[in-house]
């Protein structure tokens, strides 16, 4: 147990006493800004929680065409950070065999090149969290209250967090794991949604609950991914460049959306195939 805390000692003075310097100048990551947009968005899902206690009407009737335009520069943004983190994380990954690689980028002996990839890559990722933000404008104003639910604000509010951690402190190395996994299944995700705004191919999309399970997939790979990498952390030590405390935070986090997606997909899939089933 002293070791344990002496290592999480250790890591908060390593990485969060200090950041980086190569984020000292990208924008929307001051921690008064972070507190300033949580705070909003808290404010934007109790609207809409308190709209859809009175069952209240649609803001806007129509506006698929805002939305079909809105799922397109989705499909866009999370293909080009999937190829930036292919680009960074799984070239070295292959170069180098490293699947945890390092999160303490060294200014005086790294690429610059590579420095900049590396954050700039994480800095389009965070802001694709809060460009997310729309999904719960979207939900409200169109009225659809049964996607207002705990799982999807738990989501949008946690991942706005742990992106801001990241780029704030470690926008580099083993962070690049999440966005591998995470942007090209928002890339299939919103492409789904572009195409079901279409009423003549809604019926025709069957593959929407092999979405959920691939997120279920990302899931438990980052999970076991990150358990590897704190277990390395652990066992190596400090030379890893691993934060003790990010690891962690992924590895918890990991889980709970896997409990709480799980519970999604049981109560979203399972019974009605059970109803379909009996039905027949």
């Amino acid at each position: 147990m002293e070791f344990l805390v002496s290592e999480i000692h250790d890591d908060y003075v390593k990485y969060y006493s200090n950041r980086f310097a190569s984020t000292f100048s990208i924008a929307f990551i001051e921690k008064h800004q972070m507190a300033i947009m949580l705070l909003s968005y808290a404010s934007l899902c109790y609207w809409g929680f308190s709209l859809a206690k009175q069952n209240a009407k649609p803001i806007v009737q129509e506006g698929k065409w805002i939305l079909r335009v809105y799922n397109i520069f989705q499909v866009i943004f999370s293909g080009y950070i999937a190829y930036l983190a292919a680009s960074t994380y799984l070239l070295t990954l292959v170069k180098t065999g490293d699947m945890c690689q390092r999160m303490d980028l060294d200014t005086e002996k790294d690429d610059k090149w590579y420095i900049d990839r590396q954050t700039y890559t994480c800095y389009l990722f965070y802001i694709s969290k809060l460009v997310d933000i729309f999904d719960t404008i979207f939900i409200i104003i169109r009225g659809k209250w049964r996607q207002l639910t705990f799982l999807h604000v738990f989501h949008h509010t946690s991942v706005i967090f742990l992106g801001w951690m990241a780029i704030y402190y470690h926008p580099c190395g083993f962070y690049h794991i999440s966005i591998q996994l995470n942007a090209p299944m928002h890339f299939f995700m919103y492409f789904y949604y572009f195409l079901s705004s279409f009423p003549e191919l809604a019926p025709h999309l069957w593959w929407k609950k092999y979405i959920t399970t691939l997120q279920l997939i990302q899931f438990i790979v980052g999970s076991a991914m990150a358990v590897f990498c704190f277990v390395k952390r652990l066992l190596v030590g400090e030379s890893t460049g691993l934060s003790l405390i990010y690891t962690f935070s992924v590895i918890f986090y990991g889980i709970t959306l896997l409990f709480l997606f799980t519970g999604f997909y049981n109560s979203a899939y399972k019974k009605k195939d059970e109803k379909k089933e009996k039905s027949k």
